[in-house]
């Protein structure tokens, strides 16, 4: 009886050493993805800093001036360039779609 019991708290410890190391895995990711989002914090007020730009005092929007390159060869038509004019706001001209 005492052999069954101590093979029991055996099996108990080693699951309970099983959770506890799955436990220790999860919570090193976690930390990981904290330590992840703490750079890209930092990053992003380096590069704010570093291009002279600024939050706009309404809410969590850049001020900033962008400029679209091109392709002077490309089929600019149909999807392709709608894909480049939405985020603009800009529709496809109906000559070109």
């Amino acid at each position: 009886m005492v052999a069954n019991e101590v093979k029991l708290l055996a099996t108990q410890t080693s699951e309970a050493a099983g959770d506890i190391r799955n436990s220790i895995e999860t919570i090193q990711g976690e930390i990981s993805s904290v330590v992840e989002m703490i750079a890209d914090i930092t990053t992003t007020g380096a590069t704010l800093d570093a291009n002279h730009l600024k939050m706009l005092q309404d809410g969590p929007v850049l001020k900033s001036q962008a400029t679209l390159f091109a392709s002077r060869v490309a089929d600019w038509k149909g999807a392709e360039l709608g894909a480049v004019l939405a985020p603009l706001g800009i529709a496809v001209p109906s000559d070109m779609a």
